[in-house]
């Protein structure tokens, strides 16, 4: 939020003294903090990190167990395709 507002603060389209400046940072602060208590998000770049590669690592299990198991369509028609008895 503080490159948001030093960006609007350049750009001349807001203005604020400092005493506003560091009322605004705290308020964000406090509510980056509720969020953080009440929601489950990622607080720095270490924890989002965490969180896209146990997104990527789920996907690709699910994946790999919708295509491997061998009771799935997936795996009957791209593993033996050669197999199927032609229909006319």
């Amino acid at each position: 939020m503080k490159i948001r507002i030093k960006t609007l603060e350049k750009e001349e389209i807001l203005h604020l003294l400092p005493e506003q400046r560091e009322l605004v940072a705290a308020y964000h602060a406090d509510l980056f903090n509720q969020y953080a208590l009440h929601f489950d998000i990622d607080t720095n770049s270490t924890a989002r990190q965490m969180s896209m590669g146990m997104r990527i690592i789920s996907f690709l299990g699910g994946a790999g167990a919708l295509f491997w198991n061998p009771k799935s369509y997936l795996h009957k028609i791209c593993t033996k395709p050669w197999t199927r008895p032609l229909q006319f």
